[in-house]
């Protein structure tokens, strides 16, 4: 039972790694290099763990959406399901390189930087410890992820 279990997790995973590796480009915390997802899946929400310094704003999450000539698609809409106990969270539009995986006809764009979204985290005054903070990602094609992070915050 256990083993049908991880099967169908890991399944799940490839899944969504295989759909987002020719459109999304993600920082560590999601896709990182041959597009493996460093998050498990219950429930269809990823959840993943990151490690941010006390005092100091850190990006959770870095979203791009091109086409493989680096022109820009619509960004996915991200908005915050569970705001964080000890800090906040905010969703930004900026430009940044992204950092699509080397074998992703894509891997160009990151030579230039691109419009994307930013989910940016700032710990509370003083805090060190856990926090919890989770977003909702729903693509142009209509994919709806949830994302679960939990922080520690040194």
């Amino acid at each position: 039972m256990r083993s049908s279990i991880n099967t169908k997790a890991l399944l799940l995973l490839v899944s969504a790694a295989s759909l987002l590796a020719g459109c999304v480009s993600r920082n560590e915390t999601a896709i990182i290099a041959g597009g493996v997802r460093p998050a498990t899946a219950q429930n269809g929400t990823f959840t993943t763990t990151r490690t941010v310094v006390v005092g100091q704003t850190s990006t959770l999450d870095a979203m791009w959406n091109l086409n493989p000539d680096c022109t820009t698609r619509t960004n996915p809409t991200v908005r915050i399901v569970e705001q964080p106990v000890h800090g906040t969270v905010a969703i930004n539009q900026r430009t940044d390189y992204p950092n699509y995986p080397t074998n992703n006809p894509r891997s160009a764009c990151n030579k230039t930087q691109q419009p994307g979204v930013f989910v940016d985290y700032t710990p509370a005054p003083g805090f060190a410890g856990t926090d919890i903070v989770s977003f909702e990602e729903i693509s142009d094609r209509g994919v709806d992820r949830t994302w679960k992070m939990i922080l520690t915050v040194k």
